[in-house]
């Protein structure tokens, strides 16, 4: 996501640094289950990820979509 150049992450981080210098952000990466556990937990104040099944107690936002490609080889008995 941070490196997805449609991301809007980096200009938000970015603005929200501006608005808050003393603010510290932690990022972290990890699964989808367990970031939501994390957050759940109060471990987080938030996450950012693919969440195709939501769970009780946790909000969800769309925040952009992403698109995303299956590829192989023409060697590979899909490629037709």
């Amino acid at each position: 996501t941070l490196t997805d150049k449609y991301s809007p992450l980096p200009a938000a981080i970015r603005e929200f640094g501006q608005m808050a210098p003393d603010v510290r952000l932690h990022v972290q990466i990890d699964t989808p289950g367990s970031m939501e556990q994390h957050v759940l937990d109060g471990r987080l104040h938030l996450a950012v990820g693919p969440f195709p099944a939501q769970i009780p107690g946790l909000d969800y936002l769309p925040l952009y979509r992403e698109e995303q490609g299956l590829y192989c080889a023409s060697t590979h008995s899909l490629y037709e």
